[in-house]
């Protein structure tokens, strides 16, 4: 809105009509398109028609901009009149063009026309209180318009303001002193499940019947508001901030409350503490065409919501396919939320699979707490060692993947769910569903997009470049030099079989880089000795009681077996092989120091 009479123009037809009847002549308001805006004859003529002459005086007025009073007592043969079209023919009697400015701008004139000698004799006799009264018009017209254009940024800034207040995630609840709601904004109804002119005037405590509304002081509050739409309805659970408005005095003047849903905030938290895909197909190192195979299959399922089932032994990188899946979905801005079956009691598994509500059980927290399902809500959850879930939570799991809906421990509420699942495992499911410690059907069901990851021994050609990857990750961690291994330590971990996979490759690279100096080559002295132990590699060398052994020691079906050379060697590993060690080996082993003794002198004669 811009300084302009038109903009008040009912106004200005009113003050129009009241200067006419005190000064009791005719009076006309032109703005400073030079078109009439008002007059005391009637109302603005439509067409906008100009009610000026060419050199009259209100045409003067606005050339020089209104920056003097134009008066002529005498129209028609006063100097001021010369250059006017009715110069010598005018019929008015007495004519004022007073300026009207609003903020130094101006906007119009007042023009003011004696048509009788009655009307100008009262002008004559009342020139300067016109004048003055003309004045105090302007000053009130200039604070009609400011109000107005004051009015108009209000109502700007509260259109910004609804937008916002509408627009923005959280519920939004203000109040009045008397604790009643006076706004609500639309995240708020959804929340609620209420329309704002249901509540309106209502007081807070009606939905919130615990919420603390006294205040010493203006600091936030952040607390858990607990709410049920009807005595039937579901408990909701939301985290809210309590922002008190207090007058000068310190008198309650109402509150502000944001609320979020529990769930999302504790969804979000987990999100910022690391659930969420951290890794690509592209992190995914190898080149054999078993990998490859793989890689492929995965990608393609990544595009759909089929349930995928990783097979594979420890350290194959089950979890790590499964966030590749996850990061090449549609679902990638969404959580991914991971879950061990294996590492948590079974007591506690099932609460922490579906979540719990408020008194579920002794120590449950107070509005419950959402599981792993609801914390994964609209991305994906990684279920590892689902070989280990215990059989009634087997079935409890089936009835999600077939409904897509969950319970909570303690709670009567279906709640939708809406996530892909991908489960891995290092067990036979097979052998499992036979002895019946596995559910046949929950494995059909899991099984949809089955894919089974070779362990790194049936795939050594993807040793070499792990190696690489890692000593350039290891190295560029512990900020040194890129380190390079020597040729017979990479012939070495070529043959070993690796039962670790590649967890245990990853940790023997940054144990021997941690082992070794900034620069210097890895040698075998950098490895770690759990890859010299017998039957795991064809090239290795062990030190024990003086007597080196090279070459694979064979199988002895006989009064040495393979299972006590290992035990003797791990034993020795741990306590050195000092004489005080011996000893602490041998009452490691459950066994007399000459019985170690004895083993030793056997294993010292395979040499030969």
């Amino acid at each position: 809105m811009s300084y302009d009479l038109n903009s008040i123009q009912e106004f200005i037809q009113q003050v129009a009509e009241a200067v006419a009847i005190v000064t009791k002549v005719d009076i006309v308001i032109i703005d400073a398109n030079r078109n009439l805006v008002a007059s005391s004859a009637g109302s603005r003529d439509p067409a906008g028609q100009e009610y000026y002459h060419h050199g009259s005086l209100t045409d003067r007025l606005f050339d020089e901009g209104g920056s003097d009073i134009f008066i002529s007592r005498e129209p028609g043969m006063a100097p001021e009149c010369i250059g006017c079209k009715n110069y010598g023919t005018c019929h008015h009697l007495f004519v004022v063009a007073f300026p009207i400015r609003v903020n130094g701008k101006m906007l119009g004139s007042f023009c003011i026309a004696a048509t009788t000698e009655q009307q100008r004799a009262v002008m004559l006799e009342s020139e300067s209180q016109v004048l003055q009264f003309l004045g105090k018009i302007t000053v009130m017209i200039e604070s009609v318009i400011n109000e107005r254009l004051m009015q108009n940024q209000l109502n700007v800034l509260l259109k910004r303001y609804n937008y916002v207040i509408n627009s923005v995630h959280e519920g939004i609840i203000a109040t009045d002193s008397d604790n009643n709601i006076v706004h609500m904004n639309r995240s708020a109804s959804r929340l609620l499940e209420l329309e704002e002119d249901r509540v309106l005037g209502k007081s807070i405590l009606s939905l919130f019947p615990d919420l603390n509304i006294s205040f010493a002081d203006e600091r936030p509050l952040e607390t858990e508001l607990d709410y049920k739409k009807t005595s039937k309805s579901r408990k909701k659970s939301f985290m809210a901030t309590v922002v008190p408005i207090l007058g000068e005095n310190k008198e309650h003047m109402g509150v502000n409350i944001s609320i979020r849903n529990l769930s999302e905030v504790q969804s979000y938290a987990s999100r910022l503490m690391g659930s969420f895909s951290k890794y690509s197909f592209d992190d995914i190192q190898g080149n054999s065409l078993a990998l490859k195979q793989i890689k492929e299959s995965l990608r393609k399922a990544a595009l759909t919501d089929s349930t995928i089932l990783i097979r594979g032994e420890s350290g194959t990188g089950k979890e790590l396919f499964a966030h590749a899946v996850h990061t090449a979905s549609y679902r990638v801005d969404k959580n991914f939320i991971a879950l061990n079956c294996s590492a948590i009691p079974d007591s506690l598994l099932e609460s922490e699979l579906f979540g719990y509500e408020e008194g579920a059980f002794t120590g449950a927290k107070k509005g419950g707490k959402p599981g792993k399902f609801e914390l994964a809500r609209g991305g994906t959850i990684f279920l590892d060692e689902i070989g280990d879930m215990p059989l009634h939570l087997q079935s409890k799991l089936l009835r999600v993947l077939e409904n897509r809906v969950i319970e909570r421990v303690g709670g009567i509420e279906q709640i939708p769910i809406d996530v892909r699942i991908i489960a891995a495992t290092n067990r036979n499911l097979e052998e499992m569903v036979e002895n019946h410690e596995f559910r046949d059907d929950l494995y059909y069901r899991l099984s949809v997009i089955p894919v089974f990851i070779p362990p790194l021994r049936e795939r050594k050609e993807d040793i070499p470049i792990l190696i690489e990857h890692f000593l350039a990750k290891y190295s560029k961690h512990m900020g040194r030099s890129l380190q390079r291994i020597d040729p017979q330590v990479q012939k070495m971990l070529l043959h070993y079989s690796w039962p670790g996979n590649i967890r245990e490759l990853q940790n023997t690279i940054e144990y021997a880089i941690n082992m070794s100096e900034d620069g210097q080559m890895i040698g075998m002295e950098h490895l770690p000795n759990r890859l010299f132990r017998v039957g795991n590699t064809e090239n290795k060398s062990l030190q024990i009681n003086g007597g080196l052994f090279k070459g694979a020691i064979p199988n002895q079906p006989g009064k040495l077996k393979n299972m006590e050379i290992e035990a003797v060697c791990q034993a020795l590993e741990k306590f050195g092989t000092t004489t005080e060690g011996k000893e602490q080996a041998a009452k490691y082993l459950g066994i007399s120091i000459a019985t170690l003794y004895r083993r030793l002198k056997e294993i010292n004669s395979l040499k030969d």
